[in-house]
């Protein structure tokens, strides 16, 4: 997770990091120089291939903040293969779309996190090609979110090679992460899709 903070002035600041069960993995008050930025590994305290959320906030006026989380993929050898990047969202009410690609045997992951202190319920359709929906209604407890596989033809009744639409409704923040395997098994890229 990167924080920066975009003034001249020093700003008291908080992240918190929580799995996606909704735990608070740690809570880490800081002091942000004017212009300058905090790099804070989530992976050590979330595990390899764990997702979850970050909650940034400052604590002192209202110093602007510009947040974004990075994720790499390594090899066996520790080299990255890839990365993606995501930047910090704001909650958004009432219905978010976005669409999913599976074609060149691309994975598509729609992330769903709640970020309120509140259980909620989350409605998501995932239209297939012809238009025809299989729709999918979460509680999600406080803090907790959810990785779905749109790519999972089974489950949702997607098929390869095809796109279409999703949609989430409810006080969720949401994107669809697309990843393209490559012939060894590793990662050829990954790149997040906006869901709103």
């Amino acid at each position: 997770v990167e924080v920066v903070n975009l003034s001249n002035v020093t700003s008291e600041v908080e992240v918190l990091l929580y799995d996606n069960a909704g735990t608070l993995l740690q809570r880490l008050p800081f002091q942000l120089s004017g212009y300058s930025q905090r790099h804070i590994n989530a992976s050590l305290l979330l595990g390899s291939g764990v997702s979850g959320a970050a909650q940034v906030r400052a604590l002192t006026g209202n110093s602007p903040l510009l947040a974004q989380s990075m994720f790499y993929f390594h090899d066996a050898s520790g080299r990255i293969q890839s990365m993606y990047g995501s930047q910090a969202m704001q909650p958004i009410s009432g219905v978010k779309v976005g669409s999913y690609n599976l074609w060149l045997g691309m994975y598509n992951w729609l992330r769903v996190f709640n970020i309120s202190e509140t259980s909620e319920t989350v409605a998501i359709n995932i239209y297939r090609q012809d238009g025809s929906p299989y729709t999918l209604t979460l509680s999600l407890p406080p803090r907790s979110g959810r990785d779905i596989g749109v790519h999972e033809f089974d489950t949702y009744g997607t098929v390869p090679n095809s796109y279409g639409l999703v949609s989430v409704e409810g006080p969720a923040l949401s994107e669809l992460l697309r990843i393209h395997p490559d012939d060894g098994g590793g990662i050829d890229f990954a790149f997040p899709t906006v869901v709103e």
